[in-house]
């Protein structure tokens, strides 16, 4: 570092690039240094000051300074450096739509109603020009199918999933298209029979390809707990139509069984 501010002076772009670099590499690892980390990024930030103009990388370094205070539990300062991030960034890509979801997070641990409601706005907003690019592979069709679910609308999610398992071809994709698949169909539209037998369909395919590991056993988990659900809900209903039957229809010679 020392070197590089001898050449090229401290404010300069490359220097400025140099040592947010260095700041970042003490927030993890062996030479974890959270308090050392926090200082030379706060020099990051003074230098870009400096500049006659903004910084390429800007929002990413401000981005950063917040996500060094996320570390140490600094509310006020997350805030403040992930406030200022949010216009530097670029608007819809993957940084904005990062810092949008934390700070809707925060806002609504800390029962900023106001706030979490201005965030949740510029969500739908996000989510609106996000749903206007193309989707040609795996991944982006499970993102958007989970977009739609957060929108609310699940006809479309569930168009999403399908075109999803149609397009998957290697095994890695058709089993996490079956996983996400199981999961939207379980534990947001409560269809835990179909839930589990899409969850069972990425079990196979793991047994398949991996073998009996410890990813087949996380998931033929999953899918018994979805079961599991089937049968409560099945003895629930058995229950309620037992006494339908005993203290409604007790007149009646009928046997009704829920499943």
């Amino acid at each position: 570092m020392e070197l590089r501010k001898q050449l090229f002076g401290e404010v300069n772009e490359d220097y400025i690039n140099s040592l947010n670099n260095y700041a970042q590499s003490f927030s993890y690892g062996e030479g974890k240094d959270l308090s050392k980390a926090i200082g030379l990024q706060q020099q990051v930030m003074q230098l870009c000051q400096k500049l006659q103009h903004p910084h390429p990388n800007i929002g990413l370094y401000t981005f950063n300074m917040g996500k060094l205070y996320f570390t140490i539990d600094d509310t006020a300062n997350i805030i403040k450096y992930w406030e200022q991030a949010l216009p530097l960034v670029e608007k819809h890509g993957r940084m904005y739509e990062i810092i949008l979801e934390a700070l809707g997070l925060i806002y609504l641990d800390q029962n900023d109603f106001p706030n979490s409601k201005r965030m949740m706005k510029l969500t739908v907003e996000h989510n609106e020009q996000e749903l206007k690019k193309e989707c040609p592979d795996v991944n982006c069709l499970l993102e958007r199918a989970d977009m739609y679910t957060e929108m609310g609308d699940n006809v479309e999610a569930d168009r999403h999933f399908l075109k999803a398992l149609e397009l998957a071809k290697s095994y890695k994709d058709r089993i996490e298209a079956n996983k996400r698949y199981a999961k939207h169909k379980a534990m947001i539209l409560k269809d835990y029979k179909t839930g589990a037998e899409y969850q069972l369909a990425a079990v196979k395919l793991i047994e398949d390809t991996l073998g009996h590991n410890d990813m087949y056993a996380k998931y033929i988990n999953q899918a018994g707990l979805y079961y599991y659900f089937v049968l409560y809900a099945c003895f629930v209903c058995n229950l309620i139509l037992q006494f339908v039957q005993e203290n409604i229809f007790s007149n009646l010679s009928l046997t009704i069984q829920y499943c």
